[in-house]
């Protein structure tokens, strides 16, 4: 007779009565709503790995994201861009240049619209994004003839604003830094005028694509001395962005799972939020996958044996939105250390080809005797 019991906060065993085990189950966290979009509950540990609820950690970042080999891209060119001075009160829109750093005793702020980007890109899973600008002028390392190598920072704007209207030094006020750069280049440099690149990541162009932020655009600034100035042409910054192909995205957080044994296999039950452009149905090749690794100290080895068992979409979940999906988990050998690591897949290609991250939790294996 199955008895179950509380074996820890998280988990339930149910055990026979001659004590083999018939399944354990671990539960978690459910997803949650904030404001009407759908997130999972995350408890950032010290190591900055996200802690899970059931033995071992969930972990959804970099190192478990797959560097693809040749994604699309396209580019969100700027809307408006203006720059403000410090020292004089006037609305420099329409000039044709961008500034940042000192010039002659004046700072220099610059700003950036991007008011198209959430329709070109609208709910593309973005994988990267990089400004471009048109580098024209560099100010001079001090004493000597050559341009001085400085940084470029890059942060999103805190509020709207309007090109045509601000004219104050420092202009609206910036919110996070999302990026910078160092480089010299322009007219007068050994390397002449240049585009030069400032990698954003891919956080603040998802939130833009997704409308899960307001796009309140970017500001460059750069250090306050002469050395620090740069100048840029106004009418071409763009941001180039790398998403997805097939309408790829997602993110994962299991809800519950009985654990595999050796000799049967068990399930996990994972919440699944579409974070692309494509709709998911039970018949359009759109499936929940997983890879399984066996982990010796800080080593991973990708099983190929046995395989994974895609489970399709229990209904039609359109982008942003979430759907619970049951996936059985083979049987596994005891005496391992085992992680599952949670991944779409369309037509059998894994969303992690395109650099999708994955969501990875440790994955416990019960040795159940046989019967006498």
């Amino acid at each position: 007779m199955e008895v179950p019991s509380l074996d820890s906060p998280d988990s339930i065993v149910f055990k026979n009565a001659d004590g083999t085990y018939t399944a354990r189950m671990y539960t978690h966290q459910v997803n949650h709503q904030v404001g009407g979009v759908w997130r999972r509950i995350n408890r950032a540990s010290s190591a900055g790995v996200v802690a899970g609820s059931h033995p071992g950690t969930y972990v959804a970042d970099a190192s478990y994201r797959t560097v693809p080999a040749s994604n699309p891209t396209g580019q969100g060119n700027s809307s408006a861009a203006t720059y403000v001075e410090s020292g004089v009160t006037q609305n420099f829109d329409g000039n044709g240049q961008l500034y940042v750093g000192q010039y002659q005793g004046h700072n220099y702020n610059s700003f950036l619209q991007f008011g198209g980007f959430g329709t070109q890109f609208a709910n593309d899973y973005v994988v990267n994004a990089t400004l471009w600008l048109d580098t024209e002028f560099s100010g001079l390392q001090e004493g000597l003839t050559d341009c001085s190598v400085q940084p470029v920072n890059v942060a999103t704007v805190k509020s709207a604003w309007d090109a045509s209207k601000i004219n104050s030094f420092p202009g609206p006020a910036a919110a996070t830094q999302i990026g910078t750069a160092s480089f010299a280049a322009g007219t007068d440099c050994a390397n002449g005028r240049q585009w030069e690149g400032i990698n954003l990541g891919s956080k603040t162009a998802m939130n833009w694509a997704h409308g899960w932020a307001p796009n309140y655009g970017l500001v460059l600034t750069a250090p306050n001395t002469a050395q620090g100035a740069k100048e840029f042409y106004a009418n071409d910054p763009y941001i180039a962005v790398e998403f997805t192909p097939n309408g790829a995205g997602a993110t994962y957080s299991e809800v519950s799972y009985a654990s595999p044994w050796n000799n049967k296999p068990g399930w996990g039950q994972v919440t699944v939020q579409n974070e692309g452009t494509a709709t998911w149905t039970p018949t359009n090749g759109y499936k929940l996958s997983y890879q399984l690794y066996t982990i010796s100290g800080t080593t991973r080895t990708l099983l190929t044996s046995p395989a994974a068992t895609p489970a399709v979409m229990p209904s039609t979940v359109a982008p942003n939105h979430p759907v619970t999906v049951t996936a059985a988990i083979p049987a596994l050998a005891v005496g391992k250390t085992y992680q599952i690591c949670w991944d779409m897949s369309y037509n059998g290609t894994l969303f992690s080809t395109y650099g999708v991250a994955q969501t990875c939790y440790n994955l416990p294996v019960v040795n159940n005797p046989p019967h006498c």
